[in-house]
């Protein structure tokens, strides 16, 4: 290759990367969130999704979230989330420790979703900030019936 035809092909690659720079062509990128922003992205009508297993799911998870497991066919994904690619997901696993929040997520920034975060503490973390569960009120004893006083009344026939 001739050190003109190499130049002339660097110069045009070079080019062509500005330009797309340029106009704000960015790949999506996954967000991590903490509770405060999942929280507010859910009431702005974003979509929490719990990565777990079925079974993880099943156990427990935070309220309103659906489960999607991270091992779950495209299709899955497709038929359980949102139309609009660019509604918010959240993600979540079960702990920091967990990656099937990222595997979630990455598998919908493939499928075109444009705003995905995970949240990474995950549902123990959720579950251990929420107010411990009042042990239920003891049964109130029903009162006392109150005691007949014996019969005044002779018995009938004397």
């Amino acid at each position: 290759m001739s050190l003109f035809r190499a130049i002339s092909i660097s110069a045009f690659a070079l080019a062509a990367s500005t330009l797309l720079v340029g106009c704000g062509a960015t790949a999506p990128t996954i967000v991590n969130y903490d509770w405060a922003q999942t929280e507010s992205a859910v009431g702005n009508g974003g979509t929490l999704i719990d990565a777990r297993s079925t079974k993880g799911y099943e156990k427990g998870s935070i309220p309103g979230s659906i489960n999607v497991p991270c091992t779950s066919e495209d299709s899955v994904y497709a038929e359980k989330l949102p139309e609009d690619r660019g509604a918010e997901l959240v993600f979540y696993c079960g702990s920091s420790k967990c990656s099937a929040s990222t595997k979630g997520a990455n598998a919908a920034l493939k499928l075109g979703f444009t705003k995905v975060a995970v949240y990474k503490p995950g549902y123990k973390a959720w579950k251990a900030s929420q107010p411990a569960a009042e042990a239920p009120a003891p049964a109130a004893e029903a009162p006392a019936a109150p005691e007949t006083p014996a019969a005044t009344e002779p018995p009938a026939g004397e």
